[in-house]
């Protein structure tokens, strides 16, 4: 599915254009994980869409049946271990919208990143976390509302670790930045992120941010995956040998 149908309500509403229908958002789930005070938060935030609750897939299938306005189902974690296990089902009940996971467990929702290496159609499922402050989780739905993917840092930590060595890259020119390097020496020497954040002087959640663009980008899924492919290719230490006036005069990200 393109990114244009889900930035289409976007496009409407900037230029103030009349929709005879607004697009939907359903939610399938119970008032327990979605309650109204949720959604009507959300439909303060996004006007222009209209949000709905169904409690089973029988009524969501009625629902997208009958109307082709929907354009994202959000699905509560509760119905992680059904949605693996039956996902014909659901995107069959999906129809044309896009699934997305509602959770605030990270470790349920890693049970589904395992299970998607084995299915193209679960690869197709976005996350948006819900245990997180208001702003961010109303801007990651903003992101996923206009068809772009997040992966949750989060859930990277989350994730098992491969001691097979032979899988992991040998190509150093990773386009890494310079803090990049930083994170990678101290992940590489076994550090937590909470003292990384103090080595560094930076938050938590950037560290993680760091740790996720640089996993990206040298094609590995863990950290210590990274860690041996850092050492594997004789830079310890890079992050060191960078210019020491880097660490004091860079921005605080």
């Amino acid at each position: 599915m393109t990114s244009a149908r889900f930035s289409k309500s976007f496009e409407n509403a900037e230029t103030n254009r009349p929709k005879t229908r607004k697009d939907s958002v359903v939610f399938l789930g119970s008032r327990f994980r979605f309650s109204q005070r949720l959604l009507d938060t959300f439909r303060s935030e996004f006007s222009w869409l209209d949000f709905k609750l169904v409690s089973n897939l029988s009524e969501l299938s009625q629902l997208t049946s009958q109307d082709d306005s929907v354009v994202m189902v959000v699905v509560e974690e509760d119905r992680i271990d059904r949605l693996i296990h039956s996902s014909g089902a659901y995107f069959d009940a999906a129809g044309q919208a896009r699934i997305i996971v509602a959770y605030c467990d990270a470790h349920q929702a890693t049970k589904l990143i395992s299970a998607r290496k084995s299915s193209a159609q679960l690869k197709e499922i976005g996350f948006l976390p819900l245990s997180v402050q208001m702003d961010v989780w109303l801007s990651v739905m903003n992101l996923l509302l206009c068809g772009e993917v997040f992966y949750p840092a989060e859930l990277i930590d989350e994730q098992p670790v491969s001691t097979d060595i032979s899988k992991v890259p040998m190509d150093p020119d990773a386009n890494l930045t310079p803090r990049e390097w930083e994170v990678l020496e101290l992940v590489a020497q076994g550090l937590q992120n909470k003292n990384i954040a103090s080595d560094l002087g930076l938050s938590q959640h950037t560290i993680k941010l760091h740790i996720h663009n640089l996993l990206k980008k040298i094609g590995v899924s863990n950290r210590t995956c990274a860690a041996r492919w850092y050492d594997s290719i004789g830079l310890r230490g890079r992050g060191s040998d960078l210019d020491p006036s880097f660490a004091r005069n860079s921005p605080k990200l």
